[in-house]
């Protein structure tokens, strides 16, 4: 199984942060320009049990994605997991961590296992690693300019 996670600290409230996210337009404002995204089902507002069907491209292949919201826990986290997809497990945490008065952390954790691993991620757990770190930059960058930030990034993988 591999990770990936990346905080930030924004000058906003956990619940201003976890509110934002649950809009419908927020999925594909924190798309990067780059990734060719299509959002198969109608934009609604975010809740426990709600599939979100998108279609992704991977050089010439069209590939469909469905995620379901598997855990909520409002003005704090929610859970999507990948039901049909890409990979062969993909689970992304999105946390909204309240800190001082006005600041929170945006942490986005990733679990994930790519097809035919490990041979799967000896050909191309590079390039995965590479995309979530350029998608999930853009994102918090987006982020901090939403909302201000209070400190720099972290990544790990």
């Amino acid at each position: 199984m591999h990770s990936y996670v990346k905080r930030s600290r924004l000058a906003c409230s956990a619940q201003e942060l976890f509110d934002w996210h649950c809009r419908p337009e927020a999925f594909i404002e924190l798309q990067p320009p780059w990734e060719r995204v299509d959002q198969l089902s109608k934009p609604e507002h975010l809740h426990a049990g709600q599939l979100v069907r998108i279609s992704i491209r991977l050089g010439l292949l069209r590939l469909p994605w469905v995620s379901e919201i598997t855990e909520m826990v409002p003005g704090n986290s929610f859970t999507d997991v990948q039901r049909r997809g890409p990979f062969a497990y993909w689970k992304h945490e999105h946390h909204c961590i309240a800190d001082d008065a006005g600041h929170c952390w945006l942490e986005d954790r990733i679990s994930y296992r790519l097809p035919l691993d490990p041979l799967g991620g000896w050909l191309a757990g590079w390039l995965v690693r590479r995309r979530l770190e350029q998608m999930f930059s853009y994102r918090h960058h987006h982020m901090r300019k939403v909302f201000g930030t209070g400190q720099k990034l972290s990544s790990t993988h």
